[in-house]
């Protein structure tokens, strides 16, 4: 992985909307980004959805690291971890809406 100083630079570039960086940057961190969301949810494919959202968020959002004493690969776990929540949290909802509607296709 790179050191700190090498992922700001990356995100840097990535502020400036260097696709090219955000592959490198990709490249160097998905593993960790990943392995947590496995590791969490032990559930592929809902790693690899949480996995494509934090790389999403990152593209959308690397302003809100500028001025910021956190180093980037802190930052990005902190990221996985609420992709996590959230997106365990909307598994939830669906999968006791699903229940619900078979419920109601029941005959009682």
């Amino acid at each position: 992985m790179l050191v700190n100083h090498e992922l700001n630079s990356l995100l840097q570039k990535i502020a400036q909307r260097n696709q090219t960086a955000l592959g490198d940057f990709y490249d160097s961190t998905v593993r960790y980004v990943y392995g947590l969301a496995m590791h969490i949810t032990a559930d592929i494919r809902l790693s690899e959805r949480i996995t494509q959202n934090v790389y999403l968020y990152i593209w959308h959002n690397v302003h809100s690291l500028k001025n910021s004493d956190v180093p980037p690969i802190e930052w990005l776990i902190n990221i996985t971890r609420y992709q996590i929540m959230l997106d365990c949290s909307f598994e939830e909802q669906q999968s006791s809406f699903r229940s619900r509607s078979k419920g109601h296709d029941d005959p009682v």
